[in-house]
């Protein structure tokens, strides 16, 4: 019988191959088909330079000469020109495939650093749809927004890093304290242990549950637990930071205080 080279040394390495072949697959079919939420890239997005080395400074110059133009077409009042734009939305359409039903027809917009913007409309409107769009839930059927000057069909993951958000309903876990959960976002975010030992301090001043910080979050009120949730939007120095509803279902009091915290970021107090 002849001798057979094959070891156990060789079995190891092909299992390590195969796991970092395996790998490399998941990554890119998610990237290209990421389901029913996430933005897809173009099948040949690894051959592009931008996916490599960002988009350059053309292209923030054409978003600005951009933003001028839908100005003069479209817009009834006259865009602030000693504000930085924080979001510009241009020619933003969605339609969802199941029906074809259109949520989104066309929509330029633009929201500026500084300043806190409501976006008001009827059920249905769109708005929820166009802040999923923003937050890289949904992917545009065309057109396409610009977050501190990155391009969110391209860029959503450098986006994500000054990029805050509070949905709707509270996300937060029962089962962790309200220490614990500033704590979770802000290594989310990517925090070293020292910035996050500062974070949590701060947080907590600014929301004014200092005596609540080793309690669950379970055991907090509705009001406790919204102003919490706006909070945690902010974790990590968000620079755009985007609110669904945010004083909702709460009362006159934890209203005023959830403004109140709002208005104290809006100052670059965090």
């Amino acid at each position: 019988m002849e001798e057979d080279d094959f070891s156990l040394t060789t079995a190891i390495i092909m299992m390590y191959f195969d796991s970092f072949l395996y790998m490399v697959m998941t990554w890119y079919i998610e990237s290209v088909f990421p389901g029913q939420y996430g933005i897809p890239r173009p099948w040949y997005f690894l051959f592009t330079k931008s996916y490599w080395f960002g988009e350059g400074d053309n292209r923030k110059t054409d978003f600005s000469q951009n933003k001028r133009r839908n100005c003069e077409a479209v817009c009834i009042e006259e865009e602030p020109a000693h504000l930085k734009p924080g979001v510009f939305i241009e020619n933003l359409v969605k339609v969802y495939p199941h029906g074809k039903k259109l949520a989104v027809d066309g929509l330029t917009l633009g929201f500026y650093e500084g300043q806190i913007t409501s976006f008001l409309g009827h059920n249905g409107a769109g708005k929820t749809t166009t802040m999923s769009i923003l937050t890289g839930l949904f992917p545009p059927t065309s057109g396409t927004a610009y977050i501190m000057g990155k391009d969110i069909r391209s860029e959503l993951s450098a986006i994500r890093q000054s990029l805050g958000v509070c949905p709707q309903h509270n996300v937060l876990f029962s089962m962790l304290t309200v220490e614990e959960h500033i704590w979770f976002y802000a290594r989310l975010k990517g925090l070293s242990e020292e910035q996050v030992k500062s974070e949590i301090e701060q947080i907590l001043i600014d929301t004014g549950l200092l005596h609540k910080r080793t309690s669950k979050t379970s055991t907090l009120s509705g009001g406790m637990q919204r102003k919490l949730s706006v909070a945690l939007a902010f974790v990590g120095g968000s620079k755009v930071v985007i609110l669904d509803e945010p004083t909702a279902g709460v009362d006159p009091y934890a209203r005023r205080g959830i403004w109140d915290l709002l208005l104290h970021y809006r100052q670059g107090n965090h």
